[in-house]
């Protein structure tokens, strides 16, 4: 695992426990500020996307803007605090809950990894790989005076498509 994959990691948990928390603070000034730092943890995550354009709207936009905007109303009608005891009993059923989901997630998650290879192809995907490239060859040796140019048209899309998607499956690995 590469300093990539953990730095993604440690940020992505950085922008889960943000949202937790700005949903469970008996302030709300300070559920406004944990939202701003989730704000930037997403874009920090798309800069790791190569998504250099999102993550400046999300700055720009949300953790800029909006947030400006939150802050001005949370302090114009002066959100007060809850009382000690209210944030516990309204939230009483989000641990149960966040337990069950964690351990979905651990269980696709661990079926995906051990139970082999998620993207085994068919024998019947390969069939049709050979087929599309077999009419692109056809169409492609034929002269010009013999060539059907609807099927040398169906062909070369055919044969586009199987290749940029080839291109795809291997930036994907």
């Amino acid at each position: 695992m590469g300093v990539e994959a953990i730095l993604f990691i440690i940020m992505g948990a950085v922008a889960i426990a943000c949202a937790v928390m700005m949903l469970v603070s008996e302030n709300a000034v300070h559920s406004v500020l944990f939202l701003i730092v989730n704000f930037v943890c997403v874009a920090f995550l798309y800069l790791m996307l190569e998504a250099p354009f999102l993550a400046m709207i999300q700055i720009a936009v949300y953790a800029g803007a909006i947030m400006v905007l939150f802050l001005f109303v949370v302090m114009l009608f002066g959100a007060d605090q809850l009382p000690p005891g209210e944030t516990v009993r309204r939230f009483r059923w989000l641990a149960p809950a966040g337990l069950v989901l964690a351990l979905v997630f651990l269980f696709v998650t661990g079926i995906s990894i051990l139970g082999g290879q998620i993207d085994q192809q068919t024998p019947v995907v390969d069939q049709a790989k050979l087929r599309i490239v077999n009419a692109a060859t056809i169409a492609a040796e034929l002269p010009d005076s013999e060539q059907d140019p609807v099927f040398a048209s169906i062909a070369n899309r055919a044969f586009d498509v199987y290749v940029s998607g080839e291109l795809l499956a291997s930036d994907l690995e």
